[in-house]
């Protein structure tokens, strides 16, 4: 799984021999006894990140093509982390832009503007660059911190960003 986060790194967050590299690793986690965690970015206190993943099936469904849900939701829910790995390493936290930071990354529980702006853009990509639909869970993501918005995304903003419920479709 790795490797697999490092390849998606690679197509959906290139950088240039320039820029400092976003280093992450990988850990497979039992999480059985809370069935709502499915993935996760987390900063190690010693340095370094990581993207954690739950080691069960946790999705049952049908198949699209040659992988069925749960891989589907495997690779969805890798490159969800991905994203919030990406703005963790490369956003401004800068006293002036601090404001900028609450309202575009950190709100909704890092799922803000700049997250479902990227999602948005890697579920569009996917079908062509992976041959496979997404499903980044934008819409719940962002559904599950509604009570927390402080920054309301307006009309224009949800509808660039396709943002729907899968059950409206």
């Amino acid at each position: 799984m790795k490797r697999l986060v490092n390849i998606f790194t690679y197509i959906f967050f290139p950088t240039t021999s320039t820029d400092a590299k976003m280093e992450l690793d990988f850990a497979w986690r039992d999480w059985r006894q809370m069935p709502q965690e499915v993935g996760a970015y987390v900063r190690l206190d010693k340095g370094g990140s990581l993207i954690c993943m739950c080691a069960f099936n946790y999705v049952k469904g049908e198949s699209c093509g040659s992988l069925n849900d749960i891989a589907l939701d495997r690779l969805s829910t890798i490159l969800h982390e991905l994203i919030h790995a990406y703005l963790d390493f490369y956003t401004c936290r800068c006293v002036e832009v601090l404001d900028s930071f609450e309202e575009n990354v950190a709100q909704a529980e890092g799922h803000g503007r700049a997250w479902q702006r990227i999602a948005s853009a890697i579920e569009r990509a996917a079908p062509e660059l992976l041959g496979y639909p997404l499903n980044m869970g934008r819409f719940e993501s962002l559904t599950t911190a509604w009570k927390d918005l402080k920054h309301w995304p307006s009309r224009e903003e949800v509808e660039g960003w396709q943002l729907v419920s899968r059950g409206s479709e």
